[in-house]
């Protein structure tokens, strides 16, 4: 548990810097990179906590959207559609690449070349597993 506090007060502090300086992503990104810059161990994050964490991200990413902007869906789908079907494919196409040449498994290649956020690719993979 000491453990797990120590992790969280690095990723407080990296993300604090990141905000006060105004990087992009500041509070995830600066807890990402200090972490995995610092001396301390990897731990276990228990599963409730993973499951309020992810509840929470899905909210704030929740909260962003309107019902109105079904509207916008709704006269642009062909667009939507023919973007999403791309995107998908160059991420398998180079997840095919990172698997051949960046020495990754096929998981990990995936995971690493999925569109979206931070936020759903971290989801996925905790579901995956290590």
């Amino acid at each position: 548990m000491t453990t797990i506090l120590l992790l969280l007060l690095c990723g407080a502090a990296g993300g604090f810097v990141f905000e006060w300086f105004h990087l992009p992503g500041g509070a995830m990104t600066g807890a990402i990179i200090l972490k995995s810059f610092s001396a301390l161990p990897q731990a276990a994050f228990p599963r409730p906590f993973q499951f309020a964490v992810y509840v929470g991200l899905g909210v704030l990413v929740g909260n962003m959207y309107r019902p109105e902007m079904l509207l916008a869906v709704r006269d642009t789908w062909p667009v939507l559609l023919l973007s999403t079907v791309l995107v998908l494919v160059a991420g398998m196409l180079i997840a095919v690449l990172v698997y051949k040449f960046g020495h990754l498994d096929v998981t990990s290649a995936y995971l690493a070349t999925s569109p979206g956020g931070l936020n759903v690719v971290v989801g996925l993979a905790a579901d995956v597993g290590p």
